[in-house]
């Protein structure tokens, strides 16, 4: 008896303080706003080939170039090729302390505010994935975008002081050393929250 009444409360004490996880509601979404959607018939960047020009908008202006440089860097002693975004005047990238983009799995929102981690930037160049080849090791792929199947760019337009929230539509494949360009949709009405993909 004197051991039961002993493990009585100690047992009552654990499941007492047994934490519950908490309740996570889920995300409120709100309807996807009026897009502008450009299908780019799979623009293929790759080395030693042309850039992709893109006007999101079709404004006529240049919103967002991808393209790829061969860099040199007698310190490894090693060159690496890389595949970039760069954007225009008023044409943002989503950027980190790292100098890095996300890429975005299809549904993710993109915000008018900073996405977690990131600030807005224009006229930016950022490496989206490279090869670094060197004469004693194999080559290595790094970057947010080494990963195989399409991802989403974020990206917004600032126009008269508003933003308009966006995505670019791209695939990189290892295999053919290339990115593939497929589509964009930027927001027609400012400051909307947007899913990426949709």
């Amino acid at each position: 008896m004197k051991g039961f009444s002993f493990l009585l409360p100690v047992t009552l004490l654990l499941v007492a303080c047994t934490k519950q996880p908490p309740v996570i509601p889920p995300p409120v979404i709100t309807p996807q706003p009026a897009m502008h959607v450009i299908q780019y018939q799979n623009k293929v960047v790759r080395y030693a080939g042309a850039p992709a020009l893109l006007d999101v908008d079709a404004d006529g202006s240049l919103d967002f170039v991808f393209g790829v440089q061969l860099v040199g860097d007698p310190l490894l002693q090693a060159d690496k090729v890389q595949f970039l975004a760069k954007s225009n005047v008023d044409r943002l990238l989503a950027v980190n302390a790292r100098e890095e983009t996300p890429s975005l799995a299809k549904g993710s929102l993109i915000t008018a505010g900073a996405l977690p981690g990131h600030a807005w930037y224009d006229i930016a160049s950022i490496v989206l994935v490279q090869k670094t080849l060197r004469n004693d090791a194999d080559p290595v792929w790094d970057g947010n975008w080494r990963k195989e199947g399409i991802q989403y760019l974020p990206v917004q337009l600032l126009k008269a002081g508003q933003r308009f929230n966006g995505w670019i539509a791209l695939q990189f494949n290892q295999q053919s050393e290339s990115l593939v360009v497929l589509s964009s949709a930027i927001s027609r009405e400012p400051e909307k929250t947007v899913q990426a993909g949709n």
